[in-house]
């Protein structure tokens, strides 16, 4: 068992997102006192390392942009492989947007998405997940339950889930679904805590780009930031991992609580 002794430096930031308050209370571990560190280490590790950090900090980025939006729908799209490489997720991103902006000009509707690549279990093959707003009702047709569909929209349907697709998408790259959100807040934290953690493993490399989101969607804003004060409402709390604990409230005095007063950081 090691006897290194380990340091713990804490943060409170609170993010203005929409009509809640996020709370992010992070705590990052050192084996040395933060002003004595020396970034010195080089190679895969420190890769491997950087590509986790850059996971964490994608993950915090989608639950605020989906947070911060008034979103409609929750969708999932394909790649027909007769139509298109589905392992050519960069070229199928710079169609689909090309495609989503005539289809906006033509239609006159203001379409913004967030999208999330993952990859299918051959590990090659794409499909996406993601958020969408601003998409005309009478573009979607039902599907019906005597179509040929697969199993788990069969499911769905007789569960009694309305579930449509649309059909302006499928002609051009490949089968979707799509499903008018019932819960905003929660369908916005399982994109994030089931889709993105899954989609996130997808991505090995460094820089590489794991969501798309529209130009012109609502960010979050700092509010403030400083030293955690201690307090916790587990009734604000959204998620808790090993670095990062997330709270989120309507009331901004309610999150204020969750910094020291002495410790706020200009």
């Amino acid at each position: 068992m090691s006897n290194k002794k380990i340091y713990n430096r804490n943060l409170v930031s609170i993010w203005k997102c929409g009509e809640h308050y996020r709370v992010n209370k992070l705590t990052t571990q050192f084996s040395k006192p933060f002003e004595e560190r020396v970034y010195t280490q080089k190679g895969k590790a420190r890769n491997a390392r950087k590509l986790e950090n850059n996971r964490k900090r994608t993950r915090s980025n989608i639950l605020a942009i989906a947070e911060c939006n008034d979103w409609d729908l929750y969708v999932t799209f394909t790649l027909d492989p007769q139509k298109y490489d589905r392992w050519d997720l960069k070229q199928w991103k710079k169609e689909l947007s090309q495609w989503l902006r005539n289809y906006k000009k033509k239609h006159g509707c203001d379409v913004k998405y967030l999208l999330i690549p993952e990859l299918h279990k051959d590990e090659k093959s794409w499909h996406m997940h993601g958020l969408i707003m601003g998409l005309p009702k009478e573009h979607l047709t039902p599907f019906a339950y005597s179509q040929k569909t697969p199993k788990k929209i069969r499911d769905l349907l007789e569960q009694g889930r309305q579930i449509y697709y649309w059909e302006a998408y499928q002609a051009k790259f490949g089968f979707c679904s799509v499903e008018y959100m019932e819960n905003k807040d929660a369908t916005s934290l399982y994109i994030t805590k089931y889709i993105a953690k899954n989609a996130l493993s997808s991505v090995k490399e460094l820089n590489a780009r794991s969501f798309y989101a529209s130009q012109g969607l609502n960010r979050p804003e700092l509010t403030v930031k400083g030293e955690p004060s201690g307090y916790a409402n587990e009734d604000d709390k959204l998620f808790e991992n090993d670095h990062m604990t997330a709270f989120q409230t309507p009331i901004l005095d309610e999150a204020l609580k969750y910094v020291h007063v002495d410790g706020l950081v200009e």
